[in-house]
Formats: C-alpha cells, sequence, structure tokens
C-alpha cells in the first residue's frame, strides 16, 4: 500500500469517525443546543428546588417570594405535626430564610478537611496545610 492510499483510508477513517461523534451529540446544531440549554435553565432556575436555600427554586429567591413560600411550609409542618404526633421526634425542620450564599466558598484548609475531600474524590493537588484554596477543591 502506497502513502496516497494509506492517507487516503486514514482521511476515510477519520470521515466516518466524525459523522458517528456528530450523529452522537445530544444536539443537531446550535438552535437546538441553544433550545436544550436555554430549557435547562429554566427548569434550573424556576422549578428546582435548591437545599442550599431551604429548597425554593432560585426565582422564588430572586423575586422575594422566598418567605412567603417557608412560612407556609412552616405552618404546614407544624399543622402537621399537631395532627401527627407520634410521627415526630423532635422538632420541625427549619424553614427560616437563609443569609447570604456564597458560590465557592473560600476554606481555609485543615488537615482533616483535607483528607476527606481527598477520600471524597481523589482530585485534589497536595498542597501545604493552612493554604486557602477555593472550596470547589474541598
Amino acid at each position: 500500500m502506497t502513502s496516497g492510499a494509506v492517507a487516503s483510508l486514514a482521511w476515510q477513517i477519520a470521515e466516518r469517525e466524525s459523522a458517528d461523534v456528530a450523529a452522537a451529540l445530544p444536539f443537531a446544531d446550535l438552535a437546538s443546543a441553544t433550545r436544550g440549554v436555554t430549557r435547562f435553565v429554566d427548569w434550573y432556575n424556576g422549578a428546582h428546588r435548591h437545599s442550599a436555600i431551604r429548597y425554593v427554586t432560585p426565582d422564588q429567591r430572586h423575586h422575594s417570594r422566598e418567605r412567603a413560600v417557608l412560612a407556609s411550609r412552616h405552618d404546614l409542618y407544624e399543622c402537621m405535626r399537631r395532627a401527627n404526633p407520634e410521627r415526630w421526634s423532635g422538632r420541625i425542620r427549619n424553614w427560616l430564610p437563609v443569609g447570604s450564599v456564597v458560590l465557592k466558598p473560600r476554606t481555609r484548609i485543615t488537615r482533616d478537611n483535607y483528607l476527606d475531600a481527598h477520600r471524597r474524590n481523589r482530585l485534589l493537588p497536595l498542597s501545604r496545610q493552612g493554604q486557602t484554596v477555593a472550596s470547589s477543591y474541598l
């Protein structure tokens, strides 16, 4: 086989593989990718309840509906506890609004939280104890 034939065969294989890869992608084109991402963002902010903000949606929090939603949940839990006290071993869940929420808060590394994080994801680079890094590394 000549080098030209090898190059031609390699090109044909690459063409076929790139077509297979493109067919396996979740979006056919930019417009469908934009629609898919828009649907996800709408769901994430408008329907998905986030545990860090007491199971309200970011939209509820952003549009100042958080307090009303949490007060309603608090009342419901109190009512259910009074109606079925045998089902409750302690207090009801804390439905008070949370304060500020920070993405990727800075955390001081200690030996214990470094080792815990290392065991969880095994992605941490070795570093000196006491160094401050983003919590995405913890």
